[in-house]
């Protein structure tokens, strides 16, 4: 048990002095640059500033780097859940965000564990790259998901249906046939725009033409992402006029009782 102990005390302090000689510290003109060996989605090393205040007081920051960096890389960190997830990543690890700058002021007792913070914070502000394109529908479709499962709504997530054109569609959400509802067919959107709505009501129709003895009087219904992207008015009036249903994610009362008839 000691010699284990010790080897794991050693492992400790060989990672640590590996660590310190991994930081870089250069003097800048008004503050001191620290290069971290932990690295952003570039693949570039994090770069932490420090602001001597007075004699107790001095102000940690990214300089603005962080958030620059994301937008670069073509992430739009104004919509909504994305401002939501940044402020409770803040709100974590106890980091302001000033003029787009991540800062935090501190004490030079309280120096490492407000570093050891600000790093934390800025590795989870990176990760919101991942809300990206494909990534924030993968999102969104896995918020339905569970959603439905919490609440016991059963049926057959992600089928593959083949249309009269001979063409295979994936199918987010599918409830079965019973004695009070017809098969409903539900496709979860993310930006529902008229393109998006309307290629649904596409899909729906070449698949409904194939299936229309096997499962006769099949519904269309749509979970529309409208926290993050209006439901434009043509794709409403589309949905009126085809006769099909689209339900607004913000509305999970309104939703849970359509899925339930």
């Amino acid at each position: 048990m000691n010699t284990l102990v010790r080897t794991s005390e050693d492992l400790l302090n060989q990672y640590t002095e590996w660590l310190r000689e991994k930081y870089t510290v250069n003097r800048l003109e008004t503050s001191d640059e620290i290069i971290t060996p932990f690295t952003n989605n570039l693949n570039d090393r994090i770069r932490l500033y420090i602001e001597y205040i007075s004699e107790d007081t001095l102000r940690l920051s990214d300089d603005g780097n962080t958030l620059n960096e994301l937008e670069m890389s073509g992430l739009d960190i104004n919509t909504r859940t994305r401002q939501k997830i940044l402020d409770n990543i803040l709100s974590n690890f106890n980091v302001e965000l000033t003029n787009d700058v991540l800062n935090v002021t501190t004490s030079y007792r309280d120096f490492p564990i407000k570093k050891h913070n600000m790093v934390q914070a800025i590795l989870r502000v990176n990760d919101l790259l991942m809300t990206q394109k494909k990534n924030v529908i993968n999102l969104f479709n896995e918020e339905v998901y569970r959603f439905f499962d919490d609440n016991s709504i059963y049926g057959t997530p992600e089928a593959h249906l083949v249309g009269q054109s001979g063409l295979s569609y994936h199918i987010d959400f599918t409830l079965p046939r019973t004695a009070n509802r017809p098969e409903t067919l539900i496709q979860f959107v993310n930006n529902p725009n008229f393109n998006n709505i309307t290629t649904q009501k596409f899909i729906f129709d070449d698949i409904n033409k194939r299936r229309s003895r096997t499962a006769p009087n099949s519904k269309l219904m749509i979970v529309a992402n409208d926290l993050e992207n209006r439901i434009s008015s043509t794709a409403q009036a589309v949905a009126v006029s085809e006769q099909f249903t689209i339900l607004k994610w913000s509305d999970k009362v309104e939703l849970l009782q359509a899925v339930r008839q």
